[in-house]
């Protein structure tokens, strides 16, 4: 278990990063596995610090971070990894295995038509600016809360019964 002090860190960096709570307990589930900051050990607090610190440097550092700096097309990296944080968050894939790569081509070709011309995500993602890629984000943001409140309400249907 962590400390309060550790916890209250935690919840610090989630309001000074302006997460929302499906951001965060995903964040927290990626991470450590749980789905609340009570629930992590010592470990676990160190991965989601970890991944606070990679995903949202410090704003002084944030400007000389290559982090920040465009891949060719104008993506920048901190999206990519978003992208491929929410969609490890909606289908349950892991980044490793091919079938994660092949999901998100399709659902990105089947879902913005100007992506159906490339044939691969490299070509996709050395073709389109940070913009498009903020309407990538915002599509697989809404999916995924469609996802967690479709979860919550079969979990109340099944209390009721």
């Amino acid at each position: 278990m962590i400390t309060n002090k550790q916890k209250a860190k935690i919840h610090i960096m989630k309001k000074e990063l302006g997460l929302d709570d499906d951001l965060y307990r995903a964040i927290l589930l990626y991470c450590a596995g749980v789905d609340s900051a009570k629930d992590l050990d010592q470990n676990g607090f160190q991965e989601v610090m970890r991944f606070f610190e990679r995903m949202y440097p410090d704003r002084r550092v944030r400007k000389l971070s290559s982090r920040n700096l465009s891949l060719a097309g104008g993506l920048t990296e901190r999206q990519l990894d978003y992208i491929y944080l929410l969609w490890e968050q909606i289908t349950g894939f892991d980044r490793t295995k091919p079938e994660f790569r092949k999901t998100l081509y399709s659902y990105l070709t089947n879902h913005f038509s100007a992506l159906r011309r490339f044939y691969s995500l490299p070509d996709i993602w050395n073709s389109i600016d940070s913009s498009f890629g903020s309407k990538i984000i915002t599509g697989l943001r809404r999916i995924y809360r469609e996802k967690i409140n479709g979860e919550e309400n079969k979990k109340k249907k099944d209390r009721v019964c």
